[in-house]
């Protein structure tokens, strides 16, 4: 167990050597006083005993003080060699109790200082041969950088030269695109003009072809019309084949007749015994003459059928010399393509004109024929009458020869007559049947004449289509070619310009060359000095190193306590509220400093903010910042069985950023690859997270981030083993790879781990085990617990207490103390009336005495705050003061906001801050009230809470205090003050320029930059003023003085059990 407590200064006990003297001489004159009359022997016994006795005691004194001096003086022989392990029994024999206290305090506090010194030399010894390492990259760069920049200004000069040809080629170019611009211009206005014409000769094409149709169409009706013509021909040749029979059967019948008239006169002649024979002849002359009567009614048809075919040959000839015109039209207006068919036209115009030639000699020839007819008709009508008669009168009076020869004479003339028109008409016909011949022939020819122009006609009209297309192509082709012109002369024009251009920007090129080639000069001696500089800090790191070794070695001549095994140590953990042990959900420092007791990460802090290796003994990181390489170490194995491999930590990072999970700090780790698709659930795994073997696990980023080594140090991703993956079997049942494996918990009670023995680093564990209480709530609980010697080491220590150790010499050794990561702040609704004014923001802040709120409740040992960031994080600037406490000011600028009369602010408490008169809201709300402002405090459990805020309602002021998930000025401005990331603290804050400048300072990689980002960002909200800016922590961690290697850490837990150990 654990030493007690020393005792407290003022309760030292006198040494007996100091009191025993007195009492003697004390009561032997008291016996000589009160006795009978002292005699002289008596009175000489009894001084000589007084003088024994004081004897005695110098000597028992002398022997004392020599043995403490003896102690005192080998403790600082010890001390003064390096021997630092002296305990607090040896310090004792010195006979000093106080001068014990004090020694052993100073020696803890040399033992603290060496152990900081000796790792800080070792942390030097690192630094430096990190550096001597990226120093001799660096001259090996600065190597590669001089024969580069050798070789830069040799093709630097080579490519000013080539600048200047290039200049003067630019020059040639550009007269070469004016004068291409000029004949483009000419060539644009010819495409014109010969898109113009083409535009005429595809109209004359048309007009043409229009009519060659036309005449096409012609062509056929001539075409049909002679070949009417030709069958009318054919019927005039048959009709007048039929005349000339006719007309010789009219001659034989009338040269019958004459004969018959001749036989009749013979037969009158010869006597009446004739007449039954005349009167028989003249029947057969009636049948004759009859038939002469139908034959010349036959012609007459005829010749009225050959007078309308002349009718209609003469209305072809009429149309075909109208063909003729036109088709002379027509060539003229084809110019030479027609000029074969003109020849044509003039021919169809003479066939038409000689046919209408001849249809007006066989008209001639017709009408002879017809009045011959009709009078041969005319004839035959009196000879029938008369043959009539010559019949009756051969029948009636056979005495009459006379009259019959008379007659017969008659007779006989009249045949001969008809004889003779026979005759006449035989030629007539004879004349029309040659006409009709030779009118049939021409006819003929005239068919034959057509059909070829007919098929010329075609020829010429597809030819005329052919050249329609070809019109409408060129046409088309000139409308593209001029399109392609004025495109071109467009281009060309911007050619022209873009030239101009260049040729302006290879002017400047060519001075921004010679700039460079004056430059590289510069570059050379830069790169010369980079050279130097990478010698000179290889050898400084050399020396670094040298001088840690150095270091070492001094520091290697104290002896310091080893640590002796054994013992239990005793802690407590307040605010444990729920019962949840899943690392993914340690919000609070308690459930951190519980995690870290089991638990592991890749990389874990050292006393300040430098990453140093946990579960990964080494990592890289790939020059673009984007590939992180973590090699795992060898034989780590799980509380519960088996042995670490990087499937786990793969396993442990997907299930922290499952959708499922829903961790509160998941978006975190977005820039990895894939995450962000991940934790919507619409991809099985996140690629950016590989494990190629079992010892090496890789992290691919989207972009650089600078934090991301600090991120893994969360103890939200402690490696988990596979049975624990589950959330209930987490949320109950911690288990992981760390120093202590739990034993027992009992939630509000009790947590006990006693230590691994298959830990990977099992020689650095010194304890036993470690207690810790969760059953005690309250700070002032916890102090004197304590002061009673029931726990070993707190780390909640109050303010006032604090103070009063860090006085007190016994205590003051045993006592650390560092500013946290970590600001207090009163909220206010930004997005609310009347806090959306930020005048109001900013009276508030001015209207809060923050000195006396330091003073009357933390003695005054917080560091007041200016802005969000704390005092070690980059971007915090010490010249930016806090508000100053100005009433008056902050009445004026209420007043201006409209407020005159005052104003009443909601103001949520949790039941334990209402309760606790420490709480500064108490001071601040006080302070308001002087200003008119009054707060209207509801008291409210941390249920209550939630259900108003998931209905929208919130109060107008509330107590926060956050603490670093880790140390970089991220952990504040993304968490509380970016718009698109979850209001943690319900603050309703919107602002751009402070988006865009924690986007910047997220990503930025240089560590300047991001320095100058944060300042202005710092500055920026404490211009905007959404916070009431209060104070950052002072934290404090007190220990037993037998319970050594304690060390106060900036981020939970406060204090690494597997640190720690008591003194033997």
């Amino acid at each position: 167990m654990p030493a007690p407590l020393p005792e407290t200064p003022g309760r030292r006990p006198f040494p007996a050597v100091v009191v025993v003297p007195p009492i003697v001489v004390l009561v032997a004159f008291g016996a000589l006083a009160l006795g009978p009359a002292p005699s002289g022997l008596r009175l000489m016994t009894v001084g000589l005993l007084a003088a024994a006795a004081v004897a005695a005691a110098g000597l028992l004194q002398h022997s004392h003080d020599r043995r403490a001096r003896e102690a005192t003086r080998d403790a600082l022989q010890r001390t003064s060699a390096g021997d630092l392990t002296l305990s607090r029994r040896e310090l004792r024999r010195s006979g000093d109790p106080d001068l014990a206290h004090a020694l052993h305090g100073l020696l803890v506090g040399m033992e603290r200082i060496l152990g900081s010194f000796v790792r800080l030399s070792e942390a030097v010894s690192g630094v430096a041969r990190e550096l001597s390492a990226r120093g001799r990259d660096l001259s090996h760069a600065a190597a590669i950088q001089t024969g580069r920049a050798e070789e830069t200004a040799l093709a630097t000069e080579r490519t000013d030269a080539a600048v200047g040809s290039l200049r003067a080629s630019m020059e040639t170019l550009a007269s070469a695109a004016e004068n291409a611009g000029a004949s483009l211009h000419e060539m644009s206005a010819s495409i014109t003009q010969v898109s113009r014409s083409t535009a005429g000769l595809r109209s004359f094409v048309d007009e043409t072809a229009a009519s060659l149709n036309g005449m096409l169409g012609s062509l056929h009706e001539v075409a049909g019309a002679v070949e009417n013509l030709a069958r009318l021909a054919e019927e005039t040749a048959r009709a007048t084949t039929s005349i000339k029979e006719a007309t010789l059967e009219t001659d034989r019948q009338t040269k019958t007749a004459a004969r018959l008239a001749e036989r009749v006169a013979a037969a009158a002649r010869a006597g009446k015994g004739a007449v039954t024979g005349t009167a028989a002849g003249m029947n057969a002359i009636r049948e004759a003459v009859a038939g002469a009567d139908e034959a010349a009614t036959a012609l007459g048809e005829r010749s009225e059928r050959i007078g309308e075919i002349l009718r209609v040959i003469e209305e072809i000839a009429g149309e075909t010399s109208l063909l003729a015109l036109n088709a002379s039209i027509i060539a003229t207006q084809a110019g030479e393509s027609g000029r074969a068919f003109s020849v044509l036209a003039d021919d169809i115009r003479d066939l038409s004109e000689r046919s209408a030639a001849s249809t007006e000699e066989v008209r001639g020839l017709v009408l002879a024929v017809t009045g011959g007819v009709t009078e041969v008709r005319r004839l035959l009508v009196d000879a029938r009458r008369r043959t009539e008669d010559g019949v009756d009168l051969a029948r009636t009076a056979d005495g009459t020869l006379d009259d019959i020869e008379r007659l017969t004479a008659e007779s006989r003339r009249a045949s001969e007559g008809i004889a003779g028109s026979a005759a006449q008409q035989a030629v007539e016909v004879a004349r029309v049947s040659e006409a009709s011949t030779h009118v049939s022939e021409e006819v003929e020819r005239i068919f034959k004449a057509t059909r070829a122009q007919l098929e010329t006609a075609r020829a010429v009209g597809a030819r005329a289509e052919r050249v329609r297309e070809l019109t409408e192509q060129l046409s088309r082709a000139m409308d593209e070619q001029a399109a392609g012109s004025r495109a071109l002369l467009g281009s060309m024009s911007g050619v022209t310009s873009t030239v101009g251009d260049i040729a302006q920007a290879t002017a400047t090129l060519a001075d921004g060359s010679a700039q460079v080639v004056r430059s590289m000069e510069g570059i050379r001696q830069a790169t010369a000095q980079n050279l130097y500089a990478a010698t000179a800090m290889n050898q400084t790191a050399l020396a670094l190193e040298q001088e840690a070794v150095m270091l070492n070695m001094k520091a290697s001549a104290f002896r310091l306590s080893p640590p002796v095994p054994g013992g239990r140590l005793r802690a407590a953990l307040r605010y444990f509220d729920e019962e949840d042990f899943d690392p993914a959900f340690s919000q609070t420092v308690p459930q951190a400093a519980l995690v870290k007791a089991w638990g592991e990460c890749l990389v874990r802090f050292a006393e300040g903010t430098r990453v140093v290796p946990e579960l990964a003994e080494r990592w890289e990181v790939d020059p673009t910042g984007t590939l992180y390489t973590f090699h795992l170490r060898r034989g780590v194995r799980f509380h519960e069985g088996g042995t670490l491999s990087s499937t786990d930590v793969k396993a442990t990072f997907e299930r922290y950023l499952s959708p499922a999970l829903a961790a509160p700090l998941a978006a975190l780790f977005d820039a990895v690859e894939g995450v962000p698709e991940f934790r919507l659930g619409n991809t099985p795994s996140v690629p950016g997270i590989e494990a190629p073997d079992p010892a090496t696990v890789r992290f691919h980023l989207d972009h650089p981030v600078p934090f991301f080594l600090q991120l893994l140090t969360l103890p939200d991703v402690t490696v988990l083993p596979p049975a624990l993956l589950d959330r209930q079997k987490a949320r109950l049942s911690p288990s992981g790879t760390g120093p202590f494996v739990p034993r027992e918990i009992r939630f509000g009670q009790v947590a006990r781990f006693d230590r691994y023995e298959a830990y990977w680093d099992r020689a650095h564990v010194a304890l036993d085990g470690v207690d810790l209480d969760l059953a005690e709530d309250s700070e002032a609980g916890v102090f004197q617990r304590f002061l009673d010697g029931q726990l070993d080491v707190i780390w909640d220590v109050p303010y006032p207490e604090a103070a009063r150790l860090s006085a007190d010499p016994e205590w003051r050794a045993y006592l650390e103390s560092s500013v946290q990561l970590h600001t207090s702040f009163v909220t206010f609704r930004c997005d609310r009336a009347p806090l959306d004014d930020v005048r109001v923001r900013r009276a508030l802040n001015l209207a809060v005495d923050r000195q006396r709120i330091n003073e009357r409740f933390f003695a005054g040992l917080t560091v007041l705050a200016s802005s969000i960031l704390p005092p070690q994080l980059l971007g915090h600037d010490p010249a930016l003061r806090p508000y100053r406490y100005d009433p008056d000011r902050a009445r004026a600028l209420l007043t201006e906001a409209g407020h005159r009369e005052g104003l009443s602010l909601k103001v949520w408490m949790a039941p334990r801050d209402a309760r606790d008169p420490m709480n500064p809201l108490h001071a601040v709300l006080e302070d308001f009230k002087a200003v008119g402002v009054t707060g209207e405090v509801e008291v409210l459990t941390g249920e209550e809470m939630a259900a108003r805020t998931r209905a929208g309602t919130f109060p107008h002021l509330r107590l926060r205090r956050w603490f670093a998930d880790f140390p970089d000025p991220d952990s504040f401005f993304s968490s509380l003050f970016h718009s698109k990331t979850e209001d943690v603290i319900e603050l309703g804050f919107r602002n751009e320029q402070v988006d865009r400048l924690v986007e910047k300072g997220a990503r930025a990689t240089d560590g300047r930059e991001r320095e100058a980002i944060y300042r202005e960002l710092n500055r920026l909200v404490q211009l905007e003023a959404p916070l009431l800016f209060l104070f950052h922590n002072r934290g404090f961690v007190l220990h037993n003085p037998a319970l050594r290697g304690v060390r106060s850490y900036l981020l939970p837990p406060p204090v690494r059990f597997n640190d720690l150990s008591f003194e033997g």
